[in-house]
């Protein structure tokens, strides 16, 4: 996670929204773990948070 943070302290947001839906697509070869599952929940809340303020962005 701590390089999807430096993407956004770089303004690269289009890359960050990439790497989000990897890991949200991605299906493990296991039962998921707690661990991939927190991640994969940060992931979707931290995705969901940018196309938010992606819209009002947009809309100011």
């Amino acid at each position: 996670m701590d390089g999807l943070h430096q993407l956004v302290a770089a303004g690269r947001i289009d890359d960050v929204e990439a790497v989000l839906t990897t890991l949200i697509e991605s299906e493990p070869a296991e039962e998921p773990s707690v661990e991939d599952r927190e991640t994969r929940s940060y992931a979707e809340g931290m995705r969901d948070g940018l196309a938010l303020a992606r819209r009002a962005q947009e809309q100011g």
